[in-house]
């Protein structure tokens, strides 16, 4: 699977992936978060992404 983000910011110096949840909402993807993971869902439901949680981020 191919993701294109537009109108995104790039920061270099930031040492993790930060994407906005509330972004990829308004975009119609889903985010299922449980038992330390956070599951990524395409707006057609098909699972894309799964992110471990670690120090409270995902």
């Amino acid at each position: 699977v191919v993701i294109t983000f537009e109108n995104a910011l790039h920061a270099p110096d930031v040492s993790y992936d930060l994407v906005s949840i509330s972004r990829m909402d308004e975009l119609g993807y889903q985010v299922l978060f449980g038992n330390g993971v956070a599951k990524f869902f395409s707006p057609k439901g098909q699972h894309f992404l799964t992110g471990q949680g670690t120090n409270g981020l995902y």
